[in-house]
């Protein structure tokens, strides 16, 4: 059996909401350097997929674009990290019960003003009220849509009461046991190798003379 290698096709989705699995894809936020599971456009276009967050047509419409378009997609794909982190930075300042800083809400909101000015709603004759959202033309906008609205709507919700930051990795997690205990982003990663520090010391120090 060959051991599981983590990727962006294979990386945990501990989160509990999309805006905090986006979050969470790097490596253990306490090491450096961050190992970062989206250094590529193509990656970006990996985990889209696989969260079907973009349509067929979409996600080939952005590789031609990427193709005959480097310097344009390059920086396309550095505001994506950017936006990363600028999310990473709110939701941890949150999650440790901290305002976040100023510089940092200004990105967001920057990043959400940006977003929801592209946004129009139509309403046919059933009364039916749709979201008809104008794109950029290297289609990273609606990648980015998807992610902001999101953070938006995390920050709206009850649910950001139960935000917190991994104990031993720092990815963040919404915590919906029951008795809100809940101190890793998973028992089977962080949890089970905690627990197995815990005993290996424990078991030392009691075979001490």
């Amino acid at each position: 059996m060959r051991p599981y290698k983590r990727t962006i096709e294979t990386i945990p989705l501990d989160g509990g909401w999309l805006c905090l699995d986006f979050i969470n894809t790097t490596g253990d936020r306490f090491k450096e350097p961050l190992k970062c599971y989206l250094p590529t456009n193509d990656d970006v276009l990996k985990w889209a997929k696989r969260l079907k967050l973009l349509s067929g047509k979409e996600l080939s419409d952005i590789k031609v674009f990427n193709s005959e378009y480097p310097e344009a997609a390059e920086k396309a794909h550095k505001k994506v990290i950017n936006i990363r982190e600028t999310l990473y930075q709110l939701f941890s300042a949150i999650a440790n019960d901290l305002p976040p800083s100023v510089s940092v809400l200004k990105k967001f909101n920057k990043y959400l003003s940006e977003t929801f000015d592209n946004l129009k709603l139509v309403v046919d004759k059933n009364r039916v009220v749709k979201e008809d959202w104008q794109r950029d033309n290297n289609g990273m906008h609606q990648f980015q849509l998807h992610i902001i609205r999101s953070a938006y709507e995390l920050l709206k919700s009850d649910l950001l009461l139960t935000l917190k930051e991994c104990e031993k990795c720092g990815w963040l997690f919404l915590d919906r046991s029951k008795n809100k205990s809940r101190k890793w982003c998973s028992m089977e990663a962080c949890g089970s190798s905690e627990k197995s520090k815990k005993y290996y010391r424990k078991m030392k120090k009691g075979q001490r003379p």
